[in-house]
């Protein structure tokens, strides 16, 4: 198999970035097209000028059409860290795989002389001049000389050229984006307010002219079925703007789960028991409902890396809740530590659970903390039927900027503990580290979002 690389910090992503990725696809001599998108790099200050969920959004908008031949490579934005090139291609490559680094012809400049950005800038330059395989991108109007051109190279000629600086400029002074980033980045800029000296706000307005949904629904609830039919005709599943889920709060964790990276706003509506996240609109549903303006909350999903028994180590994203848990019938022993500093040596309780805001009103809940409304920069974190200390039986809020270590404590392995997220099984681990993830945080719409703020308050009180 042949894999072109092609990174680049995408900040944002613009149609030069999408009609490069475009003709890699296009080129028969490539089996996959990895589109990376780097972490905070030294050389580029900028990457952090945004939240990297942003980045993140704008990159799926921009090359999740592209087909199967193309993927987005989020790992480095999810781990805040910027992977070399060298390293980069050791990991591709570990399979047999033939890899590619597609790089522009700024990129191979001076090259003859030993003087290009690859020798200058890149760890271990001079070797990886010589050892590389190069697609070098060569831009309509822009001249290169063929005598800088790496040893192993091809030429990829494309006709459109542009600048992410550039692209910045123009969105921090309100002008018009068009023709630079593909529509939907557009919208998504100017919806959250992008490059306007502020990194991204948590609520912003969305407003539709040309509904095109698409519906997940609840096969179980012939209300939910019968409202389906009625929004057929505003279905468009190939291309839709907007989810509506029509169902209970599951039904909506389970879109959001299966879902997230088409990166679009979703509408719940209720048809479950409680709806601490749904709009009760199902009565007002007419022809023009979704041209309304609604408004949307970020929910940041949580991102948990488990550690086995044996030292393996899995990754997972959480709409609701990660949990530790002991078998039936026992106690657990758990370390609870926050942000590096022990909170709990030992809290002897069947398990303990971090949520966010979306998750409170579920198993948390349950557990005895308080909800918190969605939009709210908390998580929680409480423990299931605490036995020591007596006094922690309500849980704690915890800055979602936080990092949350829930360990085994009980290093003999006989009290067993299981982890969980959003209730799928994970098996017997001995850790648990639990933070905000860095690419995934889903809109969620509400026509009035002051109900559903007030539902979770009363909650707290029932």
């Amino acid at each position: 198999m042949r894999e072109v690389l092609y990174g680049g910090a995408y900040n944002p992503s613009g149609v030069h970035h999408h009609d490069v990725t475009r003709a890699l696809r296009d080129e028969p001599f490539f089996d996959l097209v990895t589109v990376v998108v780097c972490g905070p790099r030294p050389d580029k200050p900028t990457t952090n000028d945004i939240d990297p969920v942003h980045r993140a959004v704008m990159a799926d908008l921009t090359f999740g059409s592209l087909g199967d031949k193309v993927r987005v490579d989020l790992s480095d934005l999810e781990l805040n860290t910027f992977t070399r090139t060298h390293e980069l291609d050791t990991r591709h490559s570990r399979d047999g795989r033939e890899v590619w680094h597609a790089v522009g012809t700024d990129i191979i400049e001076h090259g003859h002389e030993g003087a290009s950005v690859i020798h200058r800038v890149w760890e271990r330059g001079p070797e990886l001049w010589n050892k590389l395989n190069f697609v070098v991108c060569v831009r309509k109007g822009i001249p290169f000389d063929v005598k800088d051109l790496p040893p192993k190279h091809m030429l990829l000629h494309v006709d459109n050229s542009g600048s992410s600086e550039m692209i910045r400029g123009l969105a921090a002074n309100h002008q018009p984006l068009a023709g630079l980033v593909v529509p939907a980045v557009a919208e998504y800029i100017e919806r959250n307010h992008l490059y306007r000296g502020n990194t991204g706000s948590r609520r912003s307005h969305l407003a539709i002219s040309d509904p095109r949904l698409m519906l997940i629904v609840d096969e179980r609830r012939p209300e939910a079925v019968a409202l389906a039919k009625k929004l057929r005709p505003f279905c468009d599943e190939k291309n839709p703007n907007l989810i509506v889920t029509l169902g209970g709060d599951g039904t909506l964790l389970h879109a959001i789960r299966e879902y997230w990276r088409h990166r679009l706003p979703y509408f719940p509506i209720h048809f479950g028991t409680y709806g601490y996240l749904l709009n009760d609109v199902k009565n007002e549903i007419d022809d023009t409902f979704f041209t309304r303006e609604f408004t949307t909350l970020r929910s940041p999903l949580l991102h948990i890396e488990a550690v086995g028994r044996d030292g393996s180590v899995t990754e997972h994203l959480a709409f609701n809740d990660a949990w530790m848990q002991v078998e039936m019938g026992g106690t657990g022993w758990l370390k609870i530590q926050v942000n590096g500093v022990t909170r709990f040596p030992r809290l002897m309780a069947d398990g303990a659970l971090v949520a966010t805001a979306a998750g409170s009103t579920a198993y948390a809940r349950a557990m005895g903390a308080k909800p918190i409304p969605v939009g709210t920069d908390l998580f929680v974190l409480a423990g299931s039927n605490v036995f020591d200390p007596p006094h922690w039986r309500n849980g704690a809020n915890i800055p979602t900027d936080s990092v949350i270590d829930f360990t085994n404590a009980d290093e003999s392995g006989y009290r067993k503990l299981y982890g969980f997220v959003d209730g799928h099984k994970l098996g017997e681990i001995v850790s648990m580290r639990i933070r905000k993830s860095r690419i995934a945080s889903p809109e969620i719409a509400y026509l009035r979002y002051d109900e559903i703020a007030e539902k979770v308050i009363a909650a707290q009180f029932s």
